[in-house]
């Protein structure tokens, strides 16, 4: 079976978010804006709250995706059988046939034959169920005139995306702190920890994002990797490729784009066969920590796509999938044609993974600056006679 392409509409575009080609780097600033108009009407009626897991009542949406080039030409039946594998064929014509996709807002008579032309945007009405997050505060470690820095829990995306939307640190920023209209500098990946510098205007935004793209920001992370690192300093200049298709990256000396990483031992566990590193990352390749750490022998403890696989994060098992869907919701589902609310109520168990790695972007600092979160439980030196497992932040 192929492989999904995209997490469940991670295409999603409405003019007003936009995603950075750069998990770890800097975003360009014409294109940042958290404007998600909806953010500031966002309330505590919109979630669930259980089992230490945050998460959103389903509801009515629409995704709209603007056609890309690679599309031309193509029916819009194989481009979305192709682009998001997640669903069957039939799932997809059914779509159409049924008036739910719909080609510059009208219906589809024949989505095999309809030919996707330039200027055109597809619109999918679902009834949308969003993935849980952790239910963690949002510490705030700067707010002034200029930005908002705030540390990020792991698992938390920065900005909509694939399956998470009222489940990202933008809306969850407007619910528990009121911050909307903000300007995302730099991201970092859903699944680490630490700072993330948001600014209150476009032209801070753009400077600060130069800085970054200019190599004049020092950025440390720390992270548990597996196994006795080597003492000291290790750089790798590795230059690394990333498969969109796939979501996953690659050391790829001969074709890849230049990345390099200095990392710094700091303390060996023997009892769990791990070290914490310092990592100071020169470029801001997407995965480039996690990569370069792969290429040493020494990946993240828990890194999902490229650790060991036998410390990779156990799904946990027992309890509910989902809180229970409200009698309003089931309804709207039921009308939208919703493939998943049946399937949580015929489930008894669920499956799932904590949404985090032991990673943590921990300092942010320049010739006039500097932004320094805390450093997680995870990475303070057990003492002798501990052996338990590391914490999430």
């Amino acid at each position: 079976m192929r492989k999904r392409a995209l997490e469940d509409h991670e295409l999603e575009h409405d003019g007003r978010v936009a995603k950075s080609r750069n998990h770890e780097g800097a975003a360009p600033y014409d294109n940042s804006k958290v404007g998600v108009e909806d953010a500031a009407l966002v309330t505590e009626a919109d979630y669930i709250v259980a089992n230490g897991l945050r998460y959103v009542v389903p509801y009515e949406f629409q995704f709209k995706v603007n056609c890309k080039e690679r599309w031309m030409r193509k029916s819009l039946l194989d481009v979305f059988a192709w682009e998001f594998p997640h669903r069957d064929r039939s799932y997809w014509e059914e779509e159409a046939l049924s008036g739910r996709l719909l080609v510059r807002g009208r219906p589809v008579q024949d989505p095999e034959a309809a030919l996707i032309s330039p200027g055109d945007y597809v619109t999918h009405l679902v009834h949308r169920h969003e993935t849980p997050v952790q239910d963690l505060p949002i510490r705030l470690v700067r707010e002034d005139e200029r930005v908002v820095i705030v540390d990020k829990p792991s698992s938390l995306p920065v900005h909509p995306c694939g399956t998470f939307r009222k489940n990202s640190l933008i809306y969850l920023l407007a619910l528990q702190h009121g911050l909307t209209g903000l300007f995302i500098v730099h991201r970092i990946d859903r699944q680490t920890s630490g700072l993330v510098i948001m600014a209150r205007s476009a032209r801070f935004a753009s400077e600060f994002s130069e800085k970054i793209r200019q190599h004049e920001v020092k950025k440390l992370y720390v992270a548990l990797a597996v196994g006795r690192f080597p003492d000291g300093e290790t750089t790798v200049a590795v230059a690394l490729s990333y498969d969109n298709h796939e979501k996953k990256g690659s050391c790829d000396p001969l074709n890849g784009k230049p990345a390099e990483t200095r990392f710094i031992f700091q303390w060996y566990d023997p009892d769990r066969n791990m070290s914490l590193v310092q990592c100071l990352p020169r470029s801001g390749r997407t995965h480039q920590i996690r990569l370069h750490l792969e290429y040493l022998g020494h990946p993240l403890v828990n890194d999902p796509l490229y650790g060991d696989p036998s410390r990779r994060p156990q799904l946990m098992e027992g309890g509910q999938s989902h809180p229970v869907v409200p009698d309003h919701a089931r309804r709207q589902g039921e009308l939208l044609n919703c493939v998943t609310c049946p399937e949580i109520l015929a489930r008894a168990d669920f499956r799932r993974d904590d949404g985090f790695m032991y990673l943590h972007a921990l300092e942010y600092s320049g010739p006039e600056f500097s932004y320094v979160t805390q450093i997680p439980d995870w990475a303070n030196q057990p003492k002798p006679t501990e052996s338990k497992s590391p914490t999430p932040s």
